[in-house]
Parts: C-alpha cells; sequence; structure tokens
C-alpha cells in the first residue's frame, strides 16, 4: 500500500480574500496504477473529455469559470467532501471537517457566513455511488483532504517575517506535511511554486531530522528521497499528471470561491450598486477605492484585508 498526497494552491495573486493551500491523499493498493485517473475511469474523468456523468477532476481553471460560476466545481468536489463527511454541513461545520485553523482564526471576518448551508446545489446520487463502488472495487482511499486557508492579515504577517511572498505557500506545505502517516511509503506531489528549481534547504526545515537525497533537478522536475519512504517532488503543471494535485487544486478553488461570493454579498448588501470583484489586481484597486466609504465607517484596518504583496 503506497500513500499519494498532491498539494496545490488557488489565490496567490490576488489582493483582496484568501489564499488557499490544500492537499489531498489516498492510499492505494500494490498492484494497482498510480495514475488514478486511469484505475478510476468508470468513475471520473479530465474535463477535455466527453461529459458522460462522470465526475471531472481536473486543474481548477479547467473545472470552474467565473461565467459559469462555482456549481460546476461544487458538484464534482462536493463528492470526495463526502467520502470523509457524508452529510449536509453548514459554512462552519466543512470548515472544521477540512481546515487545519480553527473556526475561531476566521470569526472575526464580518462577511464570513459561518451557518450557510453547503453544498449550494444537489450532487448527484449516482456519481456519488459509482465514486464510491468505485474506490471500494480497487481498494482505493481518500485518506485525506485538508486546507490551509491565509487570511490577508496573516499574509501581510508572514511576507514582512520573511521579506518574501513565497513565505505563504512554503509555510502552508509545512502545516500540510505535518499529518503524514506514520511507517507508510508516501509519494508527495506539489504544483512548482514559480521557477524556483532546487528545494532541498527548504525541505530540509520540513523534515529537520530526516535523510535526504537529490534524485533529480530538472527544469520540469525537481524530485527528493527522504529517508527510505518518503518521496517529494515539485512539478510543472502537476495538476495535469497527479489526481491527487488536481483534488488538492480543486478543494483550494472551491474555498477561495466561496468566501469570495460572501465577501461580495456582504459589500453589495451595504452598497447595492457595488459591482462585486474576483480580488485580482487592477480590479481589487477599483473595489478598494468603491468601497471607501465602507471601510471609513467601519474603521478598516488595512492590513487586515488588503494584501501588501
Amino acid at each position: 500500500m503506497t500513500w499519494y498526497m498532491g498539494i496545490d494552491e488557488a489565490g496567490y495573486g490576488p489582493n483582496l480574500g484568501p489564499f488557499v493551500m490544500s492537499s489531498a491523499m489516498f492510499s492505494v493498493p500494490d498492484g494497482v496504477t498510480n495514475d488514478l485517473w486511469k484505475a478510476m475511469q468508470p468513475a471520473v474523468r479530465k474535463a477535455n473529455q466527453k461529459a458522460d456523468g462522470r465526475l471531472v477532476v481536473d486543474d481548477s481553471k479547467q473545472v470552474y469559470s467565473p461565467s459559469v460560476g462555482i456549481g460546476v466545481l461544487e458538484k464534482n468536489i462536493w463528492p470526495f467532501i463526502q467520502l470523509k463527511d457524508n452529510q449536509t454541513l453548514d459554512f462552519s461545520q466543512l470548515w472544521e471537517s477540512v481546515c487545519i485553523s480553527t473556526l475561531q482564526s476566521v470569526q472575526h471576518e464580518p462577511y464570513l457566513q459561518l451557518s450557510q448551508t453547503l453544498p449550494f446545489g444537489a450532487v448527484s446520487v449516482s456519481s456519488q455511488a459509482l465514486l464510491q463502488g468505485t474506490l471500494a472495487q480497487l481498494g482505493i482511499k481518500l485518506e485525506q483532504l485538508q486546507s490551509c486557508v491565509v487570511m490577508p492579515r496573516q499574509f501581510n504577517q508572514l511576507t514582512k517575517e520573511f521579506d518574501s511572498k513565497a513565505a505563504v505557500p512554503l509555510t502552508c506545505i509545512s502545516e500540510l506535511l505535518a499529518k503524514l502517516p506514520a511507517n507508510k511509503p508516501v509519494q508527495i506531489t506539489i504544483d512548482r511554486l514559480g521557477g524556483r528549481q532546487h528545494y532541498l534547504n527548504q525541505i530540509r526545515l520540513w523534515f529537520p531530522n530526516s535523510k535526504l537525497a537529490i534524485i533529480s533537478e530538472t527544469t520540469q522536475c525537481s524530485r527528493y528521497q527522504v529517508d527510505d519512504r518518503i518521496t517529494i517532488q515539485f512539478m510543472v503543471q502537476a495538476d495535469q499528471q497527479s489526481f491527487s494535485v488536481a483534488l488538492a487544486s480543486m478543494l483550494s478553488k472551491y474555498w477561495r470561491e466561496l468566501m469570495m461570493m460572501q465577501f461580495n454579498a456582504w459589500f453589495v448588501a451595504l452598497l447595492p450598486n457595488l459591482k462585486p470583484t474576483a480580488g485580482y489586481p487592477v480590479d481589487a484597486t477599483r473595489f478598494w477605492n468603491d468601497i471607501e466609504p465602507i471601510r471609513k465607517s467601519h474603521q478598516f484596518i488595512v492590513n487586515d484585508w488588503w494584501r501588501e504583496r
């Protein structure tokens, strides 16, 4: 039995809203291919394959678009969430089920609707049953879904402390790796962080008491051995090559879009003619200027809302 963990993020570039990094981990029996798209093809497909009732697992940019909204992303990620918690949840329950930080860490955010019922739409019962049946037949188990959500206040604190924006995803990875299974062979795949190619020093911080070795460092993939049982690799376009990374990408995007929906709804309720924002540069500046009356009346602390980098 080998454990396959994938890590990916959403929201690294915006000025407004959260940064989210998630992980998905599956245990796969010996003799079953580690290409989970292939192994699980009765139940899942990539976005570019024919729509036929199977769930789509792919880079979140291939699954979600602002024009269609959160519904398509939700109906494909929720069956996996239900593998861990098979019930209707509200926002706070989903947070406590999936997120590393406590709910108390975000309760000060005035726009969060903690009692909002999820999912918004109906999840296909047949797709859910097909997924569960396929996993059971193969002996594959979803062992872990977890997310690290960083709000602007913490984002600014980390970038200031380390004088680097990269400190944010690296800190999140450290937290996600803290729950690796003991005494199990684990293969970890992470979508490459920018143009960085060398990670040995960073891995040493994550695994300070382990024996480390470089397997390869190329323009496409940097791969390392940690003791005898852990392999960790940073790949270009990992969400196209690792099922676990693609699922993590979708979970991160789901959290990001869910929270931005609540963010925009809160502000629009106060300023009905306000145009919502996705939080990315240029439009974020427009939005920030448009909400100046609210910023003044609510005495906003800028660093709690606006990312400096």
